[in-house]
């Protein structure tokens, strides 16, 4: 729905200014779900400075490449009802055409229209629906159209939602950008499209009600895990469910569930309908799971030895028997921080640190890209800089970084400084 005016015209700077591809105010609310005052606070912020409306000095003019990457979700909306918009006139330029014996003249679209698919999609949607359910379908109908009719080649080159499209994937990390979700649950919907397309036990009618019934939100019994097993007559399940998950099977959450439930139906048939027993949910298991301390969860899924290195006090911190700089502790760890490198390549960074045990005082540090020696050397060399002595024994995890040559006695030039 573009702005009216004149085709082009011409702003301050000499430019030629379409247009076409500008938006007012109003309606980037409107397609926004803002208030105006908001949408213009923001503009301000970014200092982006509008051009005047040729018709009208007190209406401001938004550009559309100003929308698409300030307001992703508005520019989506916008390019929809314009195409809808498009479709419209070309279904009424071809019924005229037809009611004139004439061929109707197709104007070309935005982008490629609705697919088989897609308008199957709208269609199948389950009827039984909830109405607080409705807004879910609208979304992934419109995500999963998206990423399957072709849109993606519409913004080929272009940036969308901070994100360059080059390809479909690019064009689905967009789409999780902008509507809050992850990469892996939309590949996990068209899977399960995928999934319904190719099965022959399904009618070709039903397929998208199918997917609909797979993928809408089911409901869930009220209460937690806690209060659920609780109850006496459901607290054997607890017991299970534990006695499943805590062993060197090390079954996923998902399977100790099904085993759960599978032990349930057995005593249900051997009670017949004398007893009734409740079913809990995979939400309810694992928040019963949840409270698993770590210790005991590495000793009944990964055995004794596991539990000895890792969770067994290996190092014991006594101010009264330590004095400063008797006993470092030292480590690696990769920081939550990604960087970018001159290649373009995403990565997190590594990091070295030094403590004192007795003083518990954050002596040295090193970062790196790759976790080497040089870098332990570097952190060493910044630890006794800093602290002016050399400690009586460091306590390390005899990793390999930890074990190389220059430890040994000899010397090691880091950044001119010989250590």
């Amino acid at each position: 729905m573009p702005a009216s005016g004149t085709d082009a015209e011409t702003n301050s700077e000499g430019v030629t200014m379409d247009a076409a591809r500008h938006l007012g105010m109003m309606e980037v609310a409107r397609f926004a779900g803002k208030s105006a005052r908001a949408i213009q606070r923001k503009l301000e912020r970014k200092r982006v400075v509008l051009p005047v409306d040729p018709e009208d000095g007190r209406r401001k003019l938004v550009p559309v490449s100003v929308v698409s990457e300030l307001f992703p979700k508005a520019y989506q909306a916008w390019v929809r009802a314009d195409a809808c918009a498009a479709l419209r006139e070309l279904t009424g330029q071809a019924q005229d055409a037809a009611r004139d014996g004439e061929s109707p003249n197709q104007p070309s679209l935005p982008f490629a229209a609705p697919s088989q698919t897609e308008r199957a999609m709208l269609k199948a949607a389950p009827p039984t629906v909830p109405s607080r359910h409705q807004p879910y379908i609208d979304l992934w109908a419109m995500i999963v159209g998206d990423c399957t009719n072709g849109t993606w080649r519409k913004y080929l080159g272009q940036c969308l939602g901070g994100v360059a499209i080059q390809s479909r994937q690019d064009f689905i990390r967009a789409q999780a950008k902008i509507h809050g979700l992850g990469v892996s649950t939309i590949h996990q919907k068209l899977k399960v499209l995928k999934e319904v397309n190719h099965n022959p036990d399904i009618p070709a009618d039903q397929k998208m009600a199918a997917f609909w019934n797979r993928i809408r939100p089911k409901n869930r019994p009220g209460r937690s895990g806690c209060s659920f097993f609780s109850d006496d007559e459901n607290a054997w399940m607890r017991e299970k469910l534990l006695s499943l998950y805590l062993t060197e099977a090390k079954h996923s959450l998902k399977h100790a569930y099904r085993l759960l439930l599978a032990e349930i139906d057995a005593k249900q048939r051997a009670w017949g309908a004398a007893h009734v027993y409740q079913r809990p949910s995979v939400h309810q298991c694992r928040t019963v799971l949840k409270d698993v301390d770590s210790p005991t969860l590495v000793f009944a899924r990964e055995g004794e030895e596991a539990y000895r290195n890792r969770c067994e006090v290996s190092l014991s911190r006594n101010p009264d028997s330590l004095r400063a700089d008797d006993l470092w502790a030292t480590d690696q760890r990769v920081s939550n921080v990604i960087l970018q490198d001159a290649g373009h390549q995403l990565g997190r960074i590594w990091k070295v640190n030094d403590i004192d045990v007795a003083s518990f005082r954050w002596l040295g540090y090193a970062f790196g890209p790759v976790l080497d020696s040089d870098m332990v050397m570097t952190a060493h060399t910044r630890a006794i800089a800093k602290d002016g002595h050399l400690p009586g024994a460091i306590h390390h995890d005899q990793g390999l970084e930890f074990r190389c040559t220059a430890f040994n006695g000899s010397f090691r030039a880091i950044s001119r400084q010989a250590l």
